[in-house]
């Protein structure tokens, strides 16, 4: 990217009868000075602040111009003719390359100079037309965007669906557009990191095995049917034990312990054993320790969001929602969201944890989402008589991406000290 810079042009540049294939403005030269000026081109005793370029031919492709220096300025006066000739140029525009070919250098083999890049970036980019200001303002716009932008992770795989040509941008922003030479076609397949006020941040894998970094208009691209269901069933899935009503029924009687403090090493192993949540193999403790190295800590960091389903009718994202940890006490909260043109449909607690240890009392609540947005919601309370359940809900996610309760079963404690679970069916709205 081009940074953002004020660029003060020393000398005037001196024009002779040129030739010239394309007209141009004739200030983008003043860039092609500074180039020469940056080089490494042998100036000698000469000051590369007293010297200029006088342009002789310029086919578009390849531009040959003289060094002149003031003579006057080194206070030589010892003939009539204010300029001199330091050497000669040539800089191949195509390949953006600069030469020495002066009168001291063998024309058949011409000196490779090195330059600041910069400036034959600026020069293209004024040869084209485009305003030097207006690519800095895009700089800027990209940065911003990059810090604003909704990340996708994983990325997520798409097509385009737009006939004809879809261009790259340096920005989102419809100002922004690189040039007329760089676009992808219909059914090309590229890969979308993030999306920002309608355009996507994409990658672009060339065949030959190079690949191109750019924004590109939102509207030009679908998502594949056989995509819909992919970056949900990785990472942020849950365990499917939570959506098994029939051993969530079983954990009240299969997770008590009698005797929690007369138990040995052993018997506490059995009872973890015997107690059916120990099915649970889904990471959930990783959410609450982000700070010990999980794979997913940087997923979550700042309360990113993370989305997990993408489709044309609404997108899924998980936020942290809420965190605290102090010594004995913490509490860790995950939401899920559904959202529509970055306005939000629905929302759901789907994780929590809450330890305090000085009560001895743990609060867990487990989530499990399959293929179909069928969401299970599993709430259980760890005392001194074990593990026992509070409540199981099962929610279905609608095509408009509001969350719908199918099915609840709540326990409460009776008057023995036993908790009893009952069950309630919901209609689901057409």
């Amino acid at each position: 990217m081009i940074r953002k810079k004020t660029f003060v042009f020393i000398g005037l540049l001196l024009f002779s009868p040129i030739i010239l294939a394309n007209k141009i403005n004739p200030q983008c030269y003043d860039y092609l000075t500074e180039l020469v000026k940056s080089s490494n081109f042998p100036f000698k005793e000469i000051p590369k602040k007293t010297c200029d370029l006088l342009i002789k031919a310029d086919d578009h492709n390849t531009i040959l111009a003289h060094i002149n220096y003031d003579k006057q300025v080194l206070n030589i006066f010892s003939d009539t003719n204010k300029m001199a000739i330091n050497g000669i140029i040539k800089y191949d525009t195509k390949h953006q390359q600069l030469y020495n070919i002066s009168a001291d250098i063998d024309p058949n083999h011409p000196v490779a100079l090195s330059f600041n890049k910069e400036y034959a970036e600026l020069f293209e980019n004024c040869r084209k037309g485009i305003d030097t200001q207006n690519a800095n303002n895009c700089t800027e716009i990209n940065n911003k965007s990059l810090l604003n932008q909704t990340v996708f992770f994983p990325k997520k795989e798409l097509k385009i669906s737009q006939a004809g040509r879809t261009y790259f941008y340096s920005a989102p922003d419809e100002n922004c557009k690189i040039n007329n030479n760089l676009f992808i076609i219909k059914n090309d397949n590229i890969q979308v990191s993030g999306e920002f006020k309608g355009f996507y941040n994409v990658i672009y894998k060339k065949r030959n095995g190079g690949s191109v970094t750019g924004w590109i208009i939102k509207n030009n691209v679908t998502l594949p049917q056989e995509n819909l269901q992919t970056t949900l069933f990785n990472k942020y899935e849950g365990d499917i034990f939570v959506s098994n009503k029939t051993a969530i029924k079983s954990i009240n009687k299969s997770c008590t312990t009698k005797n929690i403090y007369n138990r040995t090493t052993e018997q506490a192993e059995q009872d973890a054993q015997r107690c059916v949540l120990s099915q649970i193999t889904f990471p959930y403790d990783q959410f609450l320790n982000l700070d010990n190295g999980y794979q997913n800590e940087q997923d979550l960091e700042q309360n990113k969001k993370i989305y997990i389903w993408q489709s044309n009718n609404f997108n899924i994202y998980i936020k942290e929602t809420k965190k605290s940890l102090s010594e004995g006490n913490d509490y860790i909260e995950i939401t899920l969201f559904t959202e529509k043109n970055n306005g939000i449909i629905d929302q759901l607690i789907i994780y929590k944890e809450q330890y305090d240890i000085n009560a001895f009392f743990v609060k867990h609540q487990y989530y499990f989402i399959d293929p179909s947005l069928t969401l299970s919601i599993l709430e259980v309370s760890t005392l001194e008589e074990g593990t026992l359940v509070d409540s199981w809900r099962n929610y279905k996610i609608n095509n408009e991406g509001k969350i719908i309760l199918v099915e609840s079963m709540t326990c409460d404690d009776t008057i023995n000290g036993k908790k009893t679970c009952s069950s309630k069916h919901f209609t689901i709205p057409s």
